[in-house]
């Protein structure tokens, strides 16, 4: 039966299994399917001093087996940047590099610019986000900024941005302006501030941004510009907005559907083996109930007996013994009616071994209509009478025993 019941589960799990393989396989198929094309940056940022350039390249691969066409544009950088092309193909496999040209620095303001390239296909699209940031050619002070607790924000929260401020040129006690920001990929600012502070050799200080509430998810950049005259240096940091959750609910169709198929092989595999552990022991569980059965009315008829022999029973001498000896007559035929029905257990284990099922109802039915066989108590637990407590009450006399403490 345990062999069994360990193959069904097996099964039940592999079909399990084989199903959300299958539905997960469909998903990936189809997310791989829309996926034509891939880019090697996640990120491209750079600082550069305002006297010098830079130049980006991404790296576009075509994942299909067929040619494809690209399209690239500019997101908020339009004053900043230009492509070396807007649009090209690409044949079955085949890697292009896109150049990015920026302006020379000397036309550009000491500022964190920020924004992206985007390419797409008829069948899928990326994004990779962009950050220059332009600093004097002499910076005095520098910085650098950390998220804390975590780069993972939600709306309608606070979030704390801790700044450390170094004097590189040994400047001493002075005034530098702080510029902290937050703005979008897509050039919105969601929160500007200023401050001053004082710094000498280096310093830390803690910027709390309250998220607002209707603010989009998605990838935004804070920034920070450390201004002293004519100096000024940059840090910028890349962190996201994400919905606020009480828990993870990115679930989409096909998740749901594993998950409640999962649950109902569950379930199935509960009910199988609930039935099987009751079915199993059905029958053991006939012959306790007949047991305790047959128990409470030897208990009834004791008790039964007891109070009619007290009845005619003179001294609360005899009472007291009469109660002493119905004991000793309960405990022992409690223990003869305990071993037979061990008996009866271990027939009906044997029974249950051999897998004979139908003698199994058999022998439970016939011990039913039996019950238990108390004739063969009258040697050892025969049930006393007053004449037997009287002639036990003289017994213990003659052998000098004092029955009067009985009545305690």
């Amino acid at each position: 039966m345990k062999g069994k019941l360990l193959v069904l589960i097996l099964v039940v799990l592999l079909i399990g299994i084989g199903v959300g393989y299958f539905i997960y396989q469909g998903d990936f198929d189809e997310r791989e399917d829309k996926e034509e094309f891939s880019v090697d940056t996640v990120l491209l940022k750079a600082s550069i001093k305002k006297s010098s350039s830079f130049d980006g390249k991404i790296k576009i691969t075509n994942l299909k087996d067929y040619p494809i066409i690209v399209n690239a544009k500019l997101i908020d950088l339009e004053n900043v940047a230009f492509l070396e092309k807007d649009r090209f193909e690409l044949a079955s496999g085949e890697i292009k590099t896109l150049n990015i040209d920026f302006l020379n620095s000397d036309n550009l303001n000491e500022d964190i610019y920020i924004g992206g390239v985007e390419f797409f296909s008829e069948k899928d699209s990326k994004m990779v986000p962009i950050i220059l940031e332009v600093e004097s050619d002499d910076v005095l002070f520098d910085s650098n900024i950390e998220f804390f607790p975590a780069a993972r924000v939600f709306p309608g929260t606070r979030t704390n941005l801790d700044v450390k401020i170094f004097d590189l040129s040994q400047m001493g006690t002075v005034n530098v302006e702080v510029i902290s920001f937050i703005k979008s990929l897509y050039g919105e600012t969601i929160i500007s501030e200023s401050e001053t502070v004082v710094v000498k050799d280096q310093i830390s200080i803690t910027k709390s941004f309250n998220i607002p509430e209707n603010i989009p998810k998605g990838d935004y950049v804070c920034g920070v510009l450390i201004k002293y005259k004519d100096s000024v240096g940059t840090a910028s940091t890349f962190f996201t907005i994400d919905k606020k959750e009480l828990m993870k609910t990115s679930f989409d169709i096909n998740n749901i559907v594993i998950f409640l198929i999962l649950g109902f092989i569950i379930f199935i595999l509960l009910i199988f083996v609930f039935y099987s552990v009751y079915s199993r022991d059905k029958l053991l569980i006939e012959l306790r109930r007949q047991y305790r059965t047959e128990l409470s009315k030897e208990d009834r008829y004791l008790k039964e007996r007891e109070r009619k022999v007290e009845a005619k029973l003179n001294t609360k001498e005899e009472r007291a013994v009469s109660r002493k000896l119905f004991r000793k007559v309960s405990v022992r035929r409690r223990k003869a009616f305990r071993e037979i029905e061990r008996g009866r257990e271990r027939k009906l284990k044997e029974l249950k071994k051999a897998k004979k099922v139908p003698e199994m109802k058999r022998q439970i039915s016939k011990w039913k209509g039996q019950g238990y066989n108390v004739s063969v108590f009258e040697k050892k637990a025969r049930v006393p009478t007053e004449k037997d407590i009287k002639n036990q009450i003289m017994e213990w006399k003659k052998k000098g025993y004092k029955t009067k403490i009985l009545e305690k």
